[in-house]
């Protein structure tokens, strides 16, 4: 049998010692940058979520009457416009029982989906 001699592991460096543990603080201090500016960030205000809170909408037709006065569809060049309008005027007791998720009950104090018919509202 050959003589072999062992060599007993080296053990770790100073230098790998330091080095492993200026990573580990270089990690947790950006860590704590990121934390920083998450808890400084604007909280939104506190509010009834969109998604939960339901625009203004009649119950049924019959509470919607009497219908506002709705545009012509005819006025409207481009097609598509032109057409949503003439389905206002064909289903306006299904309009007024829909709410409308453009805010325009609170900006124009719009009843419905249908009110947004009876002016250049629909168009935009």
């Amino acid at each position: 049998m050959p003589n072999v001699v062992k060599e007993s592991p080296k053990p770790p460096s100073a230098f790998r010692h330091a080095s492993w543990a200026l990573a580990i603080l270089a990690a947790v201090a950006v860590a704590f940058l990121f934390l920083e500016d998450e808890a400084k960030a604007p909280k939104p205000p506190v509010t009834e979520p969109a998604a939960s809170r339901v625009p203004p909408f009649h119950r049924s037709a019959e509470a919607a009457k009497p219908f506002p006065i709705l545009q012509d569809p005819e006025r409207y060049q481009i097609p598509v416009i032109s057409r949503a309008y003439r389905i206002a005027h064909e289903i306006p007791d299904v309009l007024a029982q829909q709410p409308c998720y453009c805010n325009c009950g609170d900006s124009f104090g719009h009843g419905s989906l249908l009110d947004c018919f009876a002016s250049d509202h629909g168009a935009t």
